[in-house]
């Protein structure tokens, strides 16, 4: 069963909206789960800009790398998921997958990693239309290259504040669909997400920024079409619960 072939998401949804698509066979040896897809509750792109003032909270689309403006060419991507509102509390995840659609690009082949953002940030009302690659005026809790929330709070560093070490990377070429496959870093990610929702600020998407003309756009949460948006498939088991101390067994029977 491919997880992704159930998806779900919506701008107006305030919280995650989660789709249960059924319990996985395992393999021989393998752990048993539920498998729930995620549609992203909120997403943006941060504009390499001195001032800050540029964003797209509500476009269609979102951008990781470098484009071929001679100064602030460089697009970050932002995306979370709201996992503490979809999967039980005390699970265990199991794996994790990421499926984003990749829609234009001017270059070949580019590594995009995802980056554990490590500061809360904001989606807003900006919108930079089909192209976007330019950005829009920021609006009131819009991320942009210098704020959290525009336009009072400020990143630690400016471009975002994220892990350097990538959670995973997958090679990004032409237009289609790309899924970031599970690793250790990943579900250490999504576990401590839920483990402490507090903490979950979601990922950063860094491209090829050593060179100009490698920058890739993604369908946002905000895309027309639902089976484009982002998709976070989870697998997960929980807590088998306990017998009471007083069960015990007689005579063949349990009481």
């Amino acid at each position: 069963m491919n997880p992704f072939h159930a998806r779900c998401g919506g701008r107006s949804a305030a919280r995650l909206v989660a789709v249960l698509v059924g319990l996985l066979v395992p393999a021989a040896g393998a752990r048993a789960g539920t498998t729930l897809v995620l549609g992203a509750a909120k997403d943006n792109t941060l504009y390499e800009s001195a001032t800050g003032s540029l964003s797209n909270g509500a476009g269609t689309g979102f951008f990781a790398g470098r484009n071929n403006q001679a100064t602030n060419s460089i697009r970050r991507g932002l995306l979370w998921f709201d996992v503490a509102a979809a999967i039980p509390g005390g699970a265990t995840i199991l794996s994790v997958e990421l499926q984003l659609i990749m829609i234009q690009t001017s270059a070949g082949a580019a590594n995009v990693g995802l980056h554990r953002a490590s500061a809360a940030w904001g989606e807003g009302t900006s919108n930079a239309g089909i192209a976007g690659g330019s950005g829009a005026p920021a609006q009131a809790g819009d991320a942009t290259w210098r704020h959290t929330f525009f336009p009072g709070s400020l990143w630690t560093a400016a471009g975002g504040d994220f892990a350097a070490a990538a959670s995973a990377t997958r090679v990004v070429d032409a237009p289609g669909t790309y899924v970031w496959t599970s690793n250790p870093a990943l579900v250490a990610d999504v576990q401590a997400w839920l483990d402490g929702p507090a903490s979950n600020h979601g990922w950063l998407l860094r491209g090829d920024e050593a060179t100009g003309q490698t920058v890739k756009k993604f369908e946002s949460r905000e895309s027309a079409d639902p089976a484009l948006r982002p998709a976070l498939a989870v697998t997960f088991e929980t807590p088998t619960p306990a017998l009471p101390a007083t069960w015990g067994r007689i005579k063949g029977t349990y009481r």
